[in-house]
């Protein structure tokens, strides 16, 4: 068992009260063993045998116990002050009133409070003392009550006046010295901490400066795939024509030359159809590409609600087809990237129609709504709806919940979606439950200046 598990757990903290709660323990300890002294002084008769010494013995073990269970440092610091006042106005009454040494062992008090607890403490303390000193000031108004006070300093053995000044001498060469010597550990330990704390500082700035390079690397390194995909796929559009071309070509020449049969034409048909995807795939792989290879970042304060007029126009034929329901509100004006923020409703919308129930018509809710320091904006419809598990990956490049078959495209879509709103410093997100329909929504700032 180690001495200090005793001590209560503030003192043990790291806590900034916890110097001054090893302080009182100490102060505490101390008391409780000159308390002893002073009592076998009394057993000896150098102290008068009446003297409540035990009373105190027994309050400082009280106060010790407390303190391990109650860790109030202001609470025990005021109670041990407290029994000391009581027990030293009681002596001096008996030890010679206002001529007694025990008067001015009281204006210990003020500093003990001081060390202990706080300035309002020690200011408190101080006036308690002093006006009782005016109270035995005022007892000693006649000759007979002064000559009394005297005689009874000559009650007492000299020995009794010298422990007393010696004691309150320690006392408060102790109580400072404890309080120095715990303040020199507190600093030092301050110092330590300063000390790793440099070192973390100092690891933190060259991890910092690692990372930096690092993301230069990595912007550097995706610079150079993007314009890299953008040649690419630049690149790859011209063959791809050209096969398709020739495949025409043939496929018309055969047919002339009734030379075509079945299982032929299936096949021209095929290369036709996988030529004509790959191009509608790798003009959406340019599109999502030129978004950075090629810096477009032009704002421009523009009405969304003719974007969104432009948009339906361009869709009229599918929305007529698909007898869809648009229903919509007013919408801001935005700063916005004028050749971009149309694909945003371009694919969204086209995509709520590309999904629609084949049971049910489809209904297209497009609204606005102000916030803070940006317009949300949402695009619902009650369309065949998205499952939980995929709704995070749908805004990756290439990710596609359906057959080609079943429903073509090329899955970027959503992918330029999220770049073109990223470009615009805002966000976009998916809500949406299987068979009931899907909500996007997505912010764009009130100013990208």
């Amino acid at each position: 068992m180690n001495f200090k598990d005793f001590f209560p757990s503030v003192a043990k903290s790291t806590d900034k009260n916890a110097t001054k709660a090893k302080v009182l323990v100490y102060v505490l300890l101390f008391s409780l063993l000159a308390c002893c002294c002073l009592f076998i002084f009394s057993k000896v008769g150098i102290l008068p045998p009446s003297f409540p010494i035990l009373g105190l013995i027994l309050s400082l073990v009280v106060l010790l116990i407390g303190f391990r269970y109650t860790n109030s440092i202001p609470l025990i610091s005021n109670a041990f002050v407290t029994i000391l006042a009581y027990f030293q106005i009681i002596w001096s009454l008996a030890s010679g009133g206002i001529y007694s040494v025990d008067n001015f062992f009281l204006y210990i008090l003020p500093l003990t409070a001081y060390v202990l607890s706080e300035v309002r403490s020690a200011t408190f303390w101080l006036v308690v003392v002093n006006i009782w000193a005016f109270y035995l000031f005022s007892l000693a108004d006649t000759l007979e009550q002064m000559q009394y006070f005297r005689e009874q300093t000559l009650a007492f053995p000299p020995a009794y006046y010298l422990v007393f000044c010696v004691t309150s001498s320690l006392f408060s060469f102790i109580l400072i010295s404890i309080f120095y010597f715990e303040n020199k550990n507190l600093i030092k330990k301050l110092e330590v901490n300063q000390q790793a704390l440099e070192l973390k500082n100092k690891a933190f700035a060259a991890q910092a400066t690692q990372l930096e390079i690092t993301q230069g690397r990595l912007k550097n390194s995706n610079r150079e795939l993007e314009q890299y995909a953008y040649a690419t796929s630049h690149d790859l559009k011209q063959p791809i024509r050209t096969i398709n071309g020739f495949a025409n070509l043939l496929k018309k020449d055969l047919e002339k030359k009734e030379a075509l049969d079945e299982e032929n034409t299936e096949f021209l048909n095929l290369i036709l159809k996988s030529s004509s995807n790959m191009l509608h795939l790798v003009t959406d792989l340019l599109a999502y590409a030129k978004l950075t290879a090629v810096k477009e970042t032009a704002f421009q304060k523009l009405a969304l609600d003719e974007v969104l007029d432009n948009v339906l126009t361009n869709l009229q034929n599918q929305i007529d087809t698909n007898e869809v329901n648009i229903e919509r509100t007013l919408l801001p004006t935005l700063e916005v990237i004028p050749t971009k923020i149309n694909q945003i409703f371009q694919n969204i919308i086209s995509n709520a129609i590309k999904f629609k129930k084949k049971t049910e018509p489809l209904t297209i809710k497009i609204h606005s709504a102000k916030k803070a320091k940006y317009w949300e904006l949402a695009i619902e419809d009650n369309g065949i709806g998205i499952e939980q598990k995929h709704q995070e990956k749908i805004f990756a490049p290439f990710h596609k919940l359906h057959s080609q078959k079943d429903y073509p495209g090329s899955g970027i879509g959503l992918a330029t979606c999220k770049r073109i709103i990223e470009l615009h410093k805002g966000k976009i997100w998916v809500e949406s439950e299987e068979g009931k329909g899907t909500k996007f929504t997505f912010t764009l700032p009130l100013s990208n200046g």
